[in-house]
């Protein structure tokens, strides 16, 4: 049996593979070759990891949720080339890289994100994604909330002002910027399989909500740890490390108790919520 690691890997191979026959690549276009030069350049595709995850534990078909994963990782990509622009983050390196704006400049890309971010609903849309209409309908939707500005483009906004100087506050930026798109991954694999029970769909966005909260604290722990100089208010500096590591840690196991309804089938979705406190980047 594989390890979650030998998962993750062979997942970001595959949906690597996807977008490197799904993403444009005309040889000769800068905007084309910075979209390739973020996307191709593999990273954990946890995100992709659970839309393949969920279903498959709901019966989906596997080319389907590969095309659903791909279009997640691209969104994904777009997110990180956008936080990474000196007017948000501003950070030089990505997955081992130059940042897009260092390698090429600021203005190719924005561009590249914008261009990334269109193609993941291009993916969606398609027939080839899956044959019922209603179902790509609802695909696209929920992917335009939760990069939008009910989503992971307001969790920006929150974390740029910075007035979330309290946990409360804290937890619902996060749950925009962090948990939208990790909602929606484990969400996309319950439509696909065919999305009308409503109990396993409840129960799998609980599982989601706490992942996702859990991953931005593993995050802020990570920092503390590696002493960042971020001055901004996180989880490690509002509960402190250790208290932190803790509330993690009861994410965690709320969301497997979520998942219990599965059974042994849920057995990978529990491997990955333990993923979340316990990866090292």
């Amino acid at each position: 049996m594989q390890s979650l690691e030998e998962s993750l890997e062979e997942t970001a191979s595959r949906i690597g593979y996807h977008l490197g026959q799904l993403l444009p690549d005309d040889g000769q276009s800068r905007l084309t070759d910075a979209m390739r030069y973020a996307a191709l350049h593999q990273g954990k595709a946890f995100r992709a990891y659970l839309c393949l995850q969920v279903a498959q534990l709901l019966g989906a078909a596997a080319p389907q949720a590969e095309r659903v994963a791909t279009a997640i990782e691209a969104a994904h990509c777009y997110s990180l080339i956008h936080d990474d622009l000196p007017a948000m983050d501003d950070d030089d390196m990505r997955r081992g890289q130059p940042s897009v704006h260092i390698a090429y400049d600021e203005a190719t890309a924005i561009l590249a994100g914008n261009g990334l971010l269109s193609f993941a609903f291009a993916v969606l849309a398609d027939s080839a994604t899956h044959p019922k209409a209603e179902t790509r309908t609802l695909l696209v939707a929920e992917l335009a909330q939760a990069v939008g500005a009910q989503g992971m483009v307001q969790g920006q906004m929150l974390d740029i002002e910075g007035n979330a100087d309290d946990i409360g506050a804290l937890a619902r930026l996060h749950s925009l910027k962090t948990g939208a798109l990790i909602r929606y991954a484990v969400r996309s694999g319950v439509h696909l399989g065919g999305g009308d029970d409503d109990d396993a769909l409840e129960a799998l966005t609980q599982y989601a909500n706490a992942i996702g909260l859990a991953y931005q604290i593993a995050d802020d722990v990570m920092d503390a740890d590696d002493n960042s100089n971020d001055d901004r208010a996180n989880f490690a500096t509002l509960l402190g490390v250790v208290e932190a590591r803790h509330e993690a840690r009861h994410l965690v196991e709320r969301a497997c108790k979520h998942i219990s309804v599965f059974g042994e089938r849920g057995e990978a979705l529990h491997h990955a919520a333990l993923f979340v406190i316990e990866r090292k980047n």
